[in-house]
């Protein structure tokens, strides 16, 4: 199946999303997505004009071929669309740069439309897929790209070249999972709140007791506690241990202890609670206790 924006985007934010589209997995999609989508075809109507009223001469709509842009005959053109081996993706727009070096790389520029005011990695890694994809046809990779963002249609150059390498690991590991049609291992992150595949995401990992249901727990410490063989909640409850009076107080989210809340079905109180009776004074007992989201039946 060919890589598609919308594909190389759910695989930066989760590789089973990217899995469960291009197998053809339906979802529901939810409000906000669908918010999302809207806001985004409004804004790139609004950059779509903005560009054309600072140009000269016409805006080129469509894919021309590859010989007009070797003779740089369009200053701009309007969704160019890549569908070049593995990659088919519609580009929002293409400038003519009028550097230096245009002459020896590529003499177009992809530009990208973001809503958000804040730039995010995810965002100019996206753009410089945008520039894969053109030198998938045009033989050279652009040096720069350009994104306009936010409220005031901000521009902000960006370069390419150090995002590429990236780009091309991201494309060889879609390729693998591609190849190999295996769905990755689950793991829920901050992304399944807007995923059309949520609900289907977590109602699995419930069953398999996944710890990712903890969502204090990093990627980096579920990777070591699956090293130790731990790769349930229940397995990571039995390793909590009671910290001694003179030791330091731990820090206020320990999910071994939020693990053992869960199995036991009990609210547990790490350290002496201390309560003012003016109710000025903060409480200095960390308070932590079972997370219904991940077994309904929980009451505390």
């Amino acid at each position: 199946m060919p890589i598609t924006e919308e594909i190389f985007a759910a695989f930066l934010k989760c590789e089973t999303k990217a899995y469960l589209q291009y197998s053809g997995t339906l979802g529901a999609q939810s409000e906000f997505s669908k918010w999302r989508q809207h806001q985004r075809e409004e804004y790139r109507e609004s950059c779509r004009k903005l560009l054309c009223s600072t140009q000269h001469t016409p805006a080129f709509e469509g894919t021309p071929d590859l010989q007009s842009l070797k003779d740089r005959r369009y200053h701009l053109v309007l969704d160019y669309v890549v569908t070049q081996g593995e990659i088919h993706v519609r580009l929002d727009a293409l400038v003519l740069s009028r550097g230096k070096r245009a002459k020896l790389d590529c003499p177009y520029l992809p530009i990208r439309f973001v809503p958000s005011e804040r730039l995010s990695t995810d965002d100019k890694l996206m753009l410089a897929f945008d520039a894969v994809a053109l030198s998938k046809v045009y033989g050279r990779t652009p040096r720069a790209g350009r994104i306009i963002h936010g409220r005031n249609q901000t521009v902000a150059t960006v370069a390419l070249f150090p995002l590429l390498g990236r780009i091309q690991r991201v494309l060889r590991a879609i390729n693998d999972q591609q190849t190999k049609a295996a769905q990755p291992t689950l793991a829920l992150n901050k992304h399944c709140a807007e995923c059309e595949f949520q609900a289907r995401c977590r109602q699995s990992a419930i069953q398999k007791d996944d710890l990712s249901l903890l969502a204090t727990l990093s990627t980096k410490e579920r990777k070591k506690q699956n090293d130790k063989g731990i790769f349930t909640v229940l397995q990571l409850s039995y390793t909590f241990r009671s910290p001694r009076r003179s030791a330091p107080m731990p820090p206020k989210h320990q999910p071994t202890l939020k693990a053992l809340a869960i199995r036991k079905n009990q609210i547990h109180i790490l350290g002496t609670p201390a309560f003012s009776s003016s109710g000025q004074d903060k409480p200095t007992s960390v308070l932590l206790e079972a997370d219904r989201s991940i077994r309904p039946s929980v009451s505390c």
